[in-house]
């Protein structure tokens, strides 16, 4: 059985590695000039753990948003997305995207290896830039996080249903060897 205290220390070191990887990446896009928006200076990021009823990451990175208003939509949104792709089952909430709805593309499934066939499943969100940024960052993040490849099953099937290939290759041109 795993103690208590061994299994907060490890959540905290997760939370504290993913949101590093998440800023690092962020200041290498903007500082790009990669994104499409030079007022979205900020967004937000959820990770949650599939089985987990609240996320384990809800932060948000960067400077600062458009408003208020912005600030506490994506907020919002952030955590709608990663809800709606685990409930569906879906590999990105890009799927069961309806903008009328306001639901939005932003959240991806990552799986991670953790061991003797053993695999966790875990929600990243990003929202705060456009549709396929927040995307594209997820991807971006869940790769660095848990050492996937561009190549890896589940990303080419998110990469597939949004057509995203692109702009994620155009990330990781100036990601890829510095984080």
């Amino acid at each position: 059985m795993v103690k208590p205290e061994f299994f907060l220390r490890e959540n905290f070191s997760f939370s504290v590695r993913v949101q590093h990887i998440a800023s690092d990446a962020f200041v290498i896009i903007t500082e790009n000039g990669l994104l499409t928006h030079a007022d979205r200076k900020a967004f937000v990021l959820t990770v949650q753990l599939y089985g987990l009823g609240t996320p384990m990451v809800k932060t948000i990175i960067g400077k600062s948003f458009p408003d208020a208003e912005f600030r506490q939509g994506c907020w919002e949104l952030s955590e709608e997305k990663v809800r709606r792709q685990i409930t569906n089952g879906d590999v990105s909430s890009y799927c069961s995207r309806d903008i009328e709805k306001r639901q939005y593309g932003g959240s991806i499934k990552a799986s991670a290896y953790i061991g003797v066939g053993w695999f966790q499943d875990w929600g990243i969100s990003v929202s705060g830039l456009t549709e396929l940024e927040d995307e594209a960052l997820a991807i971006i993040i869940a790769m660095k996080t848990f050492h996937l490849s561009v190549k890896n099953s589940v990303i080419q099937e998110i990469l597939d249903k949004s057509q995203n290939h692109e702009l994620v290759q155009n990330f990781l041109k100036y990601i890829h060897h510095k984080l």
